[in-house]
């Protein structure tokens, strides 16, 4: 019954991105707007140019430079590196401020997936510009996993069933089952970000992870969780867990481990 849900939802999914997809002329390139949500609530561009290598997608230097405009700006090694870590595991980078990524005709859809992947994650660093904020909740998150989970592989990267490349941010092997739990640490946990990871994660459980379990963190420190998210990510089985509740969670996994 799950399998096909999933099956129906995976076509559902891939019907909505065609009819949301819009292409556009701009001169020497086309903008591709697609129905992707950044923190401001504006759909995303990507912007298509052909060269006689093949061809380059970029987002023209739209999203740093919308980081600026809020304050962050990655001038310091310490930002630099986060501002790294955030595009390398998609194979994106930083060409003076325009985050860019070089594909073939075949290898376009997951080229096009791994720069929105990376999009959205250096949206995150928005957080970086307020006074109260030091550090990117992601680089908490793995921190405390780091601290209370024995094995930890970070940014692990899985090509779906559709395949595209679907990078967890850790998973923890179970030493006492014979499974794995897959996180994901979600700083904006919109009900868009949620249908982004229920899609990831039925593209990936039945080859990858068909005895596991995926666990939602979400950033609920400035902002209240909707609860649209909870349910949309509860009726794929995947478990929503409050960063003001982390403590909660891990006592209950000590205890049922």
């Amino acid at each position: 019954m799950l399998h096909h849900e999933a099956f129906k939802l995976a076509e559902s999914h891939r019907e909505w991105l065609q009819q949301n997809t819009t292409i556009t002329p701009r001169g020497e390139y086309v903008e591709i707007g697609l129905p992707f949500l950044d923190r401001r609530n504006d759909y995303i561009c990507i912007y298509l140019r052909k060269d006689d290598d093949g061809f380059i997608l970029s987002d023209c230097g739209e999203t740093l430079d919308e980081l600026g405009i809020e304050g962050f700006e990655a001038t310091t090694p310490r930002r630099k590196q986060i501002l790294d870590q955030a595009i390398s595991g998609f194979g994106v980078t930083n060409d003076k401020g325009v985050l860019k990524v070089r594909t073939t005709l075949e290898g376009f859809g997951c080229s096009l997936n791994n720069l929105i992947q990376a999009i959205l994650s250096v949206n995150d660093l928005h957080i970086l510009s307020t006074p109260i904020s030091t550090t990117n909740f992601r680089l908490n998150v793995v921190s405390w996993l780091k601290e209370n989970f024995a094995q930890i592989s970070e940014n692990k990267k899985i090509v779906g069933k559709s395949g595209l490349e679907h990078s967890f941010h850790y998973t923890f092997a179970e030493g006492r089952r014979n499974s794995t739990q897959v996180f994901m640490a979600i700083n904006s946990p919109t009900i868009e970000a949620a249908r982004n990871l229920v899609f990831s994660w039925i593209d990936t459980r039945e080859k990858h992870f068909p005895d596991s379990r995926a666990i939602a963190i979400l950033n609920d420190r400035h902002q209240e969780i909707p609860r649209r998210t909870e349910e949309v990510l509860s009726r794929y089985e995947i478990s929503s867990v409050p960063w003001s509740q982390r403590n909660e969670f891990l006592e209950h996994v000590m205890v049922i481990s």
